[in-house]
């Protein structure tokens, strides 16, 4: 993750839509870049010059965000753990787990079972899914996630 202009992360910030299209697109090899930059732009609130437009644009095309209704992505609200958790659960085959402590039945259940399936995250009754994360959180969960992985 690349910091601002003057240089520092600003973890305790919270992360925004388009940071995170930006991340996510950087996590995508060429081919995958190749193959679905050049659609068209589906969002009516991203602006095609905006400096997140491509990322927005790309990682739609690639499936892996659908944004939050009515054709909007809302780039500038900021991301919960449930819609960050729904769009990395996307990379992997949903699991199935019953949760014991986490109580949350709404929109994002499966891809919460699955995290906690996988190990992402605990099955921790203070765990907030409509909470929203900070940059520096998004870090510690996909270097987590990323170590679970490492041969």
């Amino acid at each position: 993750m690349l910091g601002y202009g003057d240089g520092l992360l600003h973890e305790d910030d919270p992360l925004t839509r388009a940071q995170l299209a930006t991340i996510i697109y950087r996590l995508l090899d060429d081919d995958s870049i190749a193959k679905y930059s050049n659609t068209e732009l589906a969002f009516t609130d991203v602006a095609a010059d905006a400096w997140y437009t491509t990322y927005v644009k790309t990682i739609q095309a690639a499936g892996i965000v659908n944004g939050v209704g009515g054709g909007r992505y809302s780039p500038n609200s900021y991301i919960t753990w449930s819609q960050l958790i729904t769009v990395l659960t996307r990379f992997v085959q949903p699991q199935e787990y019953i949760l014991q402590n986490i109580q949350y039945s709404g929109w994002a259940q499966g891809a919460i079972q699955t995290a906690v399936a996988l190990n992402w995250i605990e099955d921790n009754a203070d765990f907030t899914p409509d909470a929203v994360i900070s940059r520096g959180e998004l870090v510690q969960l996909v270097n987590s996630v990323l170590e679970l992985y490492r041969a």
